[in-house]
């Protein structure tokens, strides 16, 4: 089993990520903002970072992708 690690932050604006299939633990903080994370929405100011793990349409396999993604003013949202 495979695991990438991907670090992701931005100052202000929009994020979108959509991995097609790998599972995905993604750990999102939002300092003022948005987010859905696979269908799960939060928001606000001074957001604790969320963890929110989806592992596909066909279930736990071989890798993972984690997800490390911060923004500082903006939204963000990963789906598939």
């Amino acid at each position: 089993m495979q695991t990438k690690d991907i670090q992701v932050n931005q100052g202000a604006g929009n994020l979108t990520v959509v991995p097609p299939k790998v599972d995905v633990r993604a750990e999102v903080q939002i300092n003022v903002g948005n987010a859905v994370v696979f269908g799960e929405p939060w928001g606000g100011i001074g957001q604790s970072r969320h963890i929110v793990t989806n592992l596909g349409t066909d279930g736990a396999d071989g890798g993972e992708l984690v997800l490390h993604a911060t923004v500082n003013v903006g939204n963000v949202e990963v789906r598939r």
